[in-house]
């Protein structure tokens, strides 16, 4: 089973608990927020401490200059957002990773803060692994 696969186009954009995972371009203003993802919940009801995620939409700004990096996480920078680096980010969200802020976390893909042709979050690293292992376990 495909934890994101692509399932077709929608009309959906932004947020809203519309029984449709998304990934849109809207305007966000300020433009100081590059993308955000909201994510709707059930509560626990079984004891197990564990809630349930029913819905999540990631939402690029369109008022930003956006591009891909034409080799990956090489030395070519290009001057925009890059959709990979920004959208790892946002589907860390999505399996329940939450921003780290300090500075000693800014080489992880969760770190808060992005900047024009970054692209040192394409890639999982070390830390980040270790956050979703332990929400979820180690692979067997």
């Amino acid at each position: 089973m495909e934890l994101f696969s692509y399932g077709g186009a929608t009309g959906a954009r932004g947020y809203s608990l519309d029984r449709q995972n998304t990934v849109s371009w809207v305007g966000i203003a300020p433009t100081t927020a590059v993308a955000i993802t909201v994510i709707w919940y059930v509560p626990d009801t079984d004891g197990d401490g564990l809630d349930e995620i029913v819905e999540f939409d990631v939402i690029l700004n369109a008022l930003l200059k956006w591009g891909i990096d034409p080799d990956g996480e090489g030395p070519v920078t290009i001057k925009a957002y890059d959709i990979r680096n920004v959208a790892t980010h946002e589907a860390g969200h999505v399996v329940g990773l939450a921003d780290l802020y300090d500075a000693a976390y800014r080489e992880l893909t969760m770190y808060g803060y992005t900047s024009k042709g970054e692209t040192k979050k394409i890639s999982l690293e070390t830390g980040d692994i270790a956050g979703a292992q332990y929400l979820y376990g180690a692979p067997t």
